[in-house]
């Protein structure tokens, strides 16, 4: 999970889920082990892809400079599809996640969401207005029937993945969210990484409500990127300071010495 926007990478990092990473190494593999460097001239070519998901058998790959998505065989690396059509919106393409047999996509330049039938490609909807509160959305996560999509413009929404409809956003001044980049869910618990305000921000996932805002300075979290959670703990990956910090996702305190 990554920030391609800050030359690190983000693409679907906030979902820290072991089937994106699974699938991010996948997606590698077609480069180094499909045939071989021989058959490289044969692969598609991506389009800097940023994002990333799995859904049975096949892996997703968003090709966030080609506004195109493109799905993969995940048993042999083979091309199933690109889908780039107009009536997709498609426009920076950076996160996906997949839901109920559905593929939904954050669209960065966009401000705007799509979701696509994840078996055949064709078009379920297009999420998007001003009420959403989308503004550069960069980083997806499901909770259920509910996803929830952070956007750096310092908003984080709630949608019903079943049909799209707003469910609130969250963007109070206390909340701290300073280039939010990122988002991992545990139960109840929506946790949000700013990269921007060397911070983590907590909130309830059932009220939108503010639980906590980690910045204490002993746990050194410098421009957090990446969000994952291994039980009930949540592991922080902070770029500019070249750190991965473990934290209890309870009490927002501090379980690892920083490590680099």
């Amino acid at each position: 999970m990554v920030n391609p926007y800050t030359t690190k990478s983000i693409g679907a990092v906030a979902r820290a889920a072991r089937g994106s990473a699974v699938a991010a190494l996948i997606v590698l593999s077609l480069f180094v082990t499909v045939g071989g460097p021989s058959q490289a001239a044969d692969l598609p070519a991506l389009d800097n892809p940023l994002g990333i998901a799995s859904s049975g058998a096949h892996v997703w790959v968003a090709n966030t400079a080609g506004n195109s998505v493109s799905e993969f065989d995940a048993s042999n690396g083979s091309l199933a599809r690109t889908v780039s059509l107009a009536a997709d919106d498609l426009d920076s393409p950076i996160a996906l996640g997949v839901n109920r047999s559905n593929l939904w996509i954050a669209n960065k330049s966009g401000n705007s969401l799509t979701e696509l039938n994840a078996t055949s490609g064709s078009l379920e909807r297009v999420v998007e207005g001003s009420t959403y509160g989308f503004s550069d959305p960069i980083g997806l996560a499901f909770s259920g029937p509910y996803l929830w999509v952070v956007s750096q413009g310092n908003a984080l929404t709630e949608i019903s993945a079943i049909n799209g409809a707003l469910i609130r956003v969250v963007k109070a001044k206390v909340d701290h969210f300073d280039n939010p980049v990122s988002v991992a869910i545990r139960g109840k618990a929506i946790w949000v990484a700013n990269e921007g305000g060397n911070s983590l921000t907590e909130v309830n996932g059932v009220n939108g409500s503010l639980v906590r805002v980690v910045n204490n300075p002993v746990d050194e979290i410098v421009a957090p990127i990446g969000l994952a959670f291994n039980g009930p703990d949540l592991w922080v990956s902070a770029a500019s300071g070249n750190g991965l910090n473990e934290l209890n996702s309870s009490t927002g305190a501090h379980c690892l010495g920083t490590a680099r």
